[in-house]
């Protein structure tokens, strides 16, 4: 059995252009944790989704294109 981890986690709700991705990057920076930014991830499977022809409905085949997409960056 796999151990488990504490991941702390810090969410921010708002809305958009509201300054939620700084105010996200500044604190993570401020304690030395991770960032993980949802709503680029959202975004990711959306386009990818397009780019597949997939209907905005068919949640099955983005969930499955979601856990298919190879994620480097920043």
């Amino acid at each position: 059995m796999a151990q488990s981890q504490v991941c702390p986690i810090v969410t921010i709700d708002g809305p958009s252009g509201s300054g939620k991705g700084t105010i996200s990057r500044a604190v993570a920076g401020q304690v030395g944790w991770h960032l993980l930014d949802s709503g680029a991830l959202y975004r990711l499977v959306a386009l990818a989704g397009v780019v597949a022809g997939l209907r905005p409905d068919d949640e099955p085949g983005h969930a499955d294109g979601g856990e298919r997409i190879a994620l480097e960056g920043a």
